[in-house]
């Protein structure tokens, strides 16, 4: 719904998923994939391999992951244009936002028209939540990142 993906003052997006990719069939591209579109229409989007995450609205960005595991994802954003995105609690792009035409979503699963994948997801979760100060950062990463299953 419009007027749920603006940030406020002092407020971050944050997403975080837990998923591994065993499969993908019928097609030579990534599924499932995860996206993020904010009020105004900027959007961040990730598709998943096996072996490789694609950050889908960026020019041949890939993250090369483990396959065959479950990895841990995040992406924070303080101003829905630019975002920090982990893997497994590590820093792995700073990137952009793409300014898109459709807003107000956040979409996770299937993604691909004419591929499946055979994937598990252990958890997603997101929102806006309010910039921690630097004393209390670790205190709400920590109880943030507790697991969900």
């Amino acid at each position: 719904e419009p007027g749920n993906m603006t940030l406020g003052e002092g407020e971050v997006f944050v997403a975080e998923w837990r998923l591994v990719v065993w499969q993908i069939v019928g097609a030579d591209t990534y599924d499932p994939a995860v996206a993020i579109k904010s009020d105004d229409a900027w959007s961040a989007g990730f598709g998943f391999f096996p072996d490789r995450v694609r950050s889908v609205f960026e020019s041949d960005v890939y993250i090369d992951i483990s396959p065959g595991l479950f990895h841990s994802y995040r992406l924070i954003s303080d101003d829905m244009r630019t975002y920090d995105f982990f893997i497994d609690g590590e820093l792995v792009r700073q990137g952009a936002f793409w300014n898109g035409v459709a807003s107000s979503r956040v979409a996770w699963g299937d993604s691909v028209l004419g591929a499946g994948s055979l994937a598990q997801w252990d958890y997603f979760r997101f929102g806006i939540v309010p910039e921690p100060s630097a004393g209390l950062a670790g205190i709400v990463a920590t109880l943030f990142t507790g697991k969900t299953r």
